[in-house]
């Protein structure tokens, strides 16, 4: 999977996960950190919405995407919602 992401085979990737029987950090982290930062910001919120984990790569990762499309709102938002900040 993250060979796919690395390569913005990002459709590739989403199956890869889709299929996978168990999703741990670093599956989850790859995937939005493939959506994130390539500008599909949906996606990447959706994944992070549906995390049963959110760690302190994932809340970075979406304020940092957020940030790179100009959406500051958008990043402080998600930094207001981060615990323990």
């Amino acid at each position: 999977m993250g060979r796919n992401v690395k390569r913005r085979m990002l459709g590739d990737a989403r199956r890869f996960f889709d299929h996978m029987l168990v999703r741990d950090v670093i599956s989850w982290n790859t995937l939005i950190f493939g959506y994130a930062p390539n500008g599909y910001l949906l996606q990447a919120r959706r994944l992070f919405e549906e995390s049963p984990v959110r760690d302190v790569f994932r809340w970075t990762t979406m304020m940092f995407a957020y940030v790179q499309s100009g959406m500051l709102d958008h990043a402080r938002r998600v930094f207001d919602e981060m615990p323990g900040k």
